[in-house]
């Protein structure tokens, strides 16, 4: 509705609540992920190969970026989404 300083007020809000959400479900699904992942992780390392505590961090570490990168793609579409039906509605 051509109002800028509404806009930018709503931005802030935005920025302090989903920040600070993010990291959190960042650093909580990271511990859970690896606190599940280091016993499998230390067994091949005595059992099957020496290197492979290196492998399994590399994948490990890949495959938590490519899944939290994913899902913070996924959930901009959705909030793009979201923003449309209600720029429609009110707009």
């Amino acid at each position: 509705m051509n109002d800028r300083e509404a806009y930018e007020g709503l931005q802030r809000m935005t920025n302090e609540k989903y920040w600070p959400l993010f990291f959190r479900k960042m650093m909580f699904s990271t511990s859970l992920f690896f606190l599940l992942l280091s016993p499998y992780m230390l067994l091949t390392t005595f059992f099957i190969d020496p290197q492979a505590f290196s492998y399994t961090m590399f994948i490990a570490i890949a495959y938590f970026t490519a899944r939290l990168g994913l899902g913070f793609v996924i959930d901009s579409f959705k909030h793009l989404k979201k923003r449309r039906i209600s720029h429609r509605n009110f707009g």
